[in-house]
Parts: C-alpha cells; sequence; structure tokens
C-alpha cells in the first residue's frame, strides 16, 4: 500500500495595509495573506498548519514583501482605499517614506551626490527588495519550464533503452547459468545508473531553472535600479556574501552576468535618450 504524505502551503487572506514599496518608490496599499504549512495525508490537510509568514503583495506594480510575524503590520478591509490608511500612519513614519522617496529619486537623477553611506544602504536596498519575490519563485525548487520537461524525457528515453537491454541479457542468461549471474549483475550497474543519473539530473534541473530565472526576470530588474548607480565588482560581492551569509537565495546571483545586465541597461538607456533628443530637436525644427 502507497501512503502518500507531504506539506503543502495554506494562505489566508488578512485584508490590506500601507506599506512604502521600493518599486513604486511611494506609499502603496498591499493586499495581505498569511501563509501556513500544512501536513497531509493523500493530499487532506491534517488541521490548520503552521504559521511561516506574511506576504505584503503591492497591488500596483505586484512587488512582494514578507514579514516574519503577523502584527508586523496593521491590517484594513480588503476594500479600503489608499488615502484612508495613510490618514491613520504616525507623522514619524510619513516623513521617513518621505526621506526615502527623496533618495531613491536622487539616486534615480544624480547618484554622485548620494552619500557612501546612503549610496551602500540603496544597493543593498535594490537586492533586499527583490528577494521575497525571488524565494516565491524558487520555493519548489525553480520554475517548471520546456527545458526541463525535454530533458526529463530524454533521460526517460535512456533509461528505457538501458531497461530493455538488460531485459535482453536477462532473457539470454536463462539458459545460460554462468550468464544469468552476469546478468544479475548487469542489473544492479542498471539500477546504479537510473539512480545516479535521477538524482544528477534533478540537481542539475534545478540550477539550470534558477539560472535561466535570474537570467529572464531577476538581471533586468536589478539592472534598471541600479544602472545609474554603476556599482563596483567589489560592492558587488559585498553585497553577496550579505545576501548568502542571510540565507536568501537571491544571493546565487553571478557578478558578471549582473554587471553585463547592467552595461545592456546602460546602452539602451543611451539608446533611447539619444533618440528622444533627436525627436525633440526635429520638433523644434
Amino acid at each position: 500500500m502507497v501512503i502518500i504524505w507531504g506539506k503543502k502551503v495554506r494562505r489566508e487572506r488578512r485584508g490590506r495595509c500601507v506599506l512604502y514599496c521600493g518599486f513604486c518608490s511611494s506609499p502603496q496599499a498591499f493586499d495581505v495573506t498569511d501563509l501556513y504549512q500544512v501536513h497531509h495525508i493523500y493530499y487532506i490537510p491534517l488541521g490548520q498548519g503552521t504559521y511561516r509568514l506574511t506576504e505584503c503583495t503591492c497591488i500596483t506594480c505586484g512587488h512582494d514583501i514578507h514579514q516574519s510575524s503577523t502584527n508586523a503590520v496593521r491590517t484594513y478591509s480588503a476594500d479600503t482605499g489608499l488615502e484612508s490608511m495613510l490618514n491613520d500612519i504616525p507623522a514619524e513614519q510619513l516623513a521617513e517614506w518621505n526621506g526615502r522617496a527623496t533618495q531613491d529619486r536622487l539616486a534615480k537623477e544624480a547618484p554622485e551626490r548620494l552619500s557612501e553611506e546612503v549610496r551602500r544602504e540603496y544597493l543593498w536596498k535594490a537586492f533586499a527588495d527583490q528577494a521575497a519575490d525571488v524565494e516565491k519563485a524558487l520555493q519548489s525548487g525553480g520554475r517548471i519550464d520546456g527545458h526541463m520537461v525535454a530533458c526529463f524525457l530524454v533521460w526517460l528515453a535512456v533509461c528505457a533503452g538501458v531497461i530493455f537491454v538488460t531485459g535482453l541479457s536477462c532473457l539470454n542468461g536463462f539458459f545460460d547459468w554462468l550468464d544469468f549471474r552476469s546478468a544479475i549483475d548487469l542489473w544492479g550497474w542498471s539500477f546504479l545508473f537510473v539512480v545516479v543519473t535521477f538524482f544528477g539530473m534533478i540537481g542539475w534541473l534545478v540550477q539550470g531553472a534558477e539560472f535561466r530565472y535570474f537570467r529572464k526576470h531577476l538581471y533586468p530588474k536589478l539592472a534598471k535600479r541600479l544602472v545609474r548607480l554603476k556599482p563596483t565588482t567589489d560592492e558587488l560581492n559585498d553585497i553577496r556574501k550579505r545576501l548568502n551569509a542571510a540565507g536568501l537565495k537571491i544571493g546565487n546571483f553571478r557578478v558578471s552576468r549582473l554587471k553585463r545586465a547592467i552595461l545592456l541597461e546602460r546602452m539602451a538607456h543611451t539608446t533611447t535618450s539619444a533618440s528622444r533628443n533627436r525627436g525633440a530637436a526635429a520638433s523644434r525644427v
């Protein structure tokens, strides 16, 4: 009898809250959802589960911010407007958000005017704002895509071929004891081949899925945030060490590939600016 059991995530919607969104560079309304880890048997949940974290999703840009406690944010009903929630925010908190918005604008318009301390904090914040999205996307070991499915099908075909050849050897071995013993040994080697290649393939595919996610989704977003700051290799390596020390998956980014993405973003920005200038000059003529 096969027993199917495991864990799954249960989401419980709580309402809305107001937080500062690093992507919108302003306070925004967030949907608040509590995440619980629930044990199940035959996919039937066993109890309400254990609280893990609170997920806050910006209703404007979809960016996620994770909180470690249900009391970390004040929640409102799902239909509460942003202005109503802002009226309940203390003046000190609003002043802090306004200061951060000013820093965000300064980092975009005149990054050379940032102090060294503010610059380091802004570089760190660019990664920290993405950390929750990366954890959510890679929580199951990476996104399943066509590449993973194709590799898995190739592995199945190879294993089927190995099992077929081994089966033929066993059939021939029934007529000769020595051949039969060799066939048994061949079954052992075939089983070892299937097990080793399976775990090796899973590890390789998970790493490949993580790399493709970083290349398609993470690097372009980080490049847009960092293009004006022009971070050095030492600064990126320092941030990478801090992220890895915190146990965050975003710390697996490759410095060389991120710098290449920043360079491409800078080239695209320069080309776009030149086109706009030519268009403005032509319109004046």
